[in-house]
């Protein structure tokens, strides 16, 4: 008969010789998974440089929008998700061309700790319900503010954009990964395994 002391020793040891070979599996698999996170996320061509934020990753800018009920609603709002912060505008092509991939993106990943928010300048609440009566998946908001009279609002400006759409991958630590100028299709599985990749980092 095991005495209960010894039956307890042998469970610790047993535990934490598990512990430690899945420590050491998880840090074989880092390279790798890294790897396969900068693969997934070239395949969407992102810029590297941002005339506004420098050399990437960088520190996200804090910015402001209203949403529909015209509460002001602030990115930090959102630290501890992974954001994909896009702007637009409903007058552009390109953004109305890319909307129904990037809402098809949001709800394949509903369940996880991620947002976009699709941030729209020049624009009213009508004329956005107008371009999308069944609504959207993804978060909208609105931002009709202007530096300089012009279309883009003074959030898309505070990232240096000057033409829409553009889109800024935010990490969960408020770090700006990857900038993306143009539309994409963010439905594809390539894209979707990006954004995966910087939801699941434990130390981006």
């Amino acid at each position: 008969m095991i005495r209960p002391w010894r039956q307890a020793i042998a469970y610790t040891v047993v535990g934490l010789t598990m512990a430690a070979l899945a420590v050491s599996y998880a840090r074989a698999l880092g390279p790798a998974i890294r790897k396969e996170t900068r693969s997934a996320c070239a395949s969407l061509a992102p810029t590297s440089l941002n005339a506004a934020l420098g050399e990437l990753p960088s520190a996200a800018p804090d910015i402001q929008a209203e949403d529909y009920t015209g509460k002001r609603v602030a990115l930090s709002a959102y630290r501890g998700k992974t954001v994909l912060l896009n702007f637009w505008g409903p007058w552009c092509p390109p953004c109305l061309e890319e909307m129904p991939a990037m809402d098809a993106l949001a709800r394949a990943l509903k369940q996880e700790p991620f947002e976009i928010l699709a941030v729209a300048s020049g624009t009213t609440w009508p004329e956005i319900r107008g371009k999308f009566p069944g609504g959207l998946s993804m978060t909208v908001l609105l931002d009709n503010s202007s530096a300089d009279g012009g279309a883009v609002g003074i959030a898309a400006g505070t990232y240096g954009t000057e033409k829409l759409p553009e889109s800024y991958l935010i990490d969960k630590k408020g770090q700006v990964r990857y900038y993306f100028v143009n539309q994409r299709d963010w439905s594809a599985p390539h894209a979707v395994q990006c954004m995966r990749s910087i939801i699941d980092e434990t130390n981006p």
